[in-house]
């Protein structure tokens, strides 16, 4: 056991735990004790991925010390889900990485396509911003939530069904979650966010004074 701060991270929907790499090495070398996970993002709904690939993969934590989670994307419902579903679990800061908190409109749009309801999985189709989709019933936030959001869209095909600003694949708006901390918005797009320096800087303090350092 070391008094190291235990982090958990969490890729997104069609990624692995190669994604967010770059972040668990700055993190570990910040001084923190990582794990980075992955978890078959397309084969289940989300309250399964929580509870029957992420959770088990928590048991060698040291369950004295609040848990910790930096997360991409759909890692962000993961966390929700597991804070809803399992109360017990110690949750420390949370810092959400272009989250679809309240959903992604592409989903609202594209879900009724096979091709594109057979890429995103069942996960995926959980996604969107209707009253009754997951992201609205999860509720607002029981722990202590940092967003750090995109506002550069690249090259997307999706940009048009989206409000700007957006970062390609969520819209700044919906990454808003009732009850968190804090929130930032980069110039960066949605795919690779967890690689900029100024995100890793921003995800380090967070976790470190539970808020972000604004200028």
């Amino acid at each position: 056991m070391t008094d190291a701060p235990q982090v958990v991270l969490l890729h997104g929907l069609l990624r692995s735990r190669y994604s967010m790499r770059n972040m668990d090495r700055f993190l570990q070398k910040s001084g923190f004790e990582t794990l980075n996970l992955s978890y078959p993002s397309r084969r289940y709904p989300i309250e399964q991925l929580a509870t029957n690939h992420v959770l088990p993969k928590l048991t060698n934590l040291e369950p004295s010390k609040p848990v910790h989670f930096v997360t991409h994307s759909m890692g962000a419902m993961i966390v929700r889900c597991l804070a809803r579903q399992h109360p017990s679990l110690i949750l420390g800061h949370v810092v959400m990485l272009a989250p679809p908190n309240q959903g992604s409109e592409i989903v609202d749009r594209l879900a009724k396509w096979s091709l594109f309801s057979q890429l995103i999985g069942p996960a995926g189709q959980q996604l969107s911003t209707h009253e009754g989709a997951l992201p609205a019933a999860l509720g607002k936030a029981s722990f202590n939530a940092g967003i750090i959001a995109g506002d550069r869209a690249g090259l997307c095909l999706f940009s048009r069904y989206l409000p700007k600003p957006h970062d390609g694949k969520v819209s700044v708006a919906s990454t808003k979650l009732v009850g968190m901390c804090d929130s930032i918005t980069v110039r960066r797009s949605h795919t690779f966010i967890m690689n900029s320096a100024e995100v890793q800087q921003q995800t380090h303090h967070f976790l470190k004074h539970g808020q972000f350092k604004h200028t």
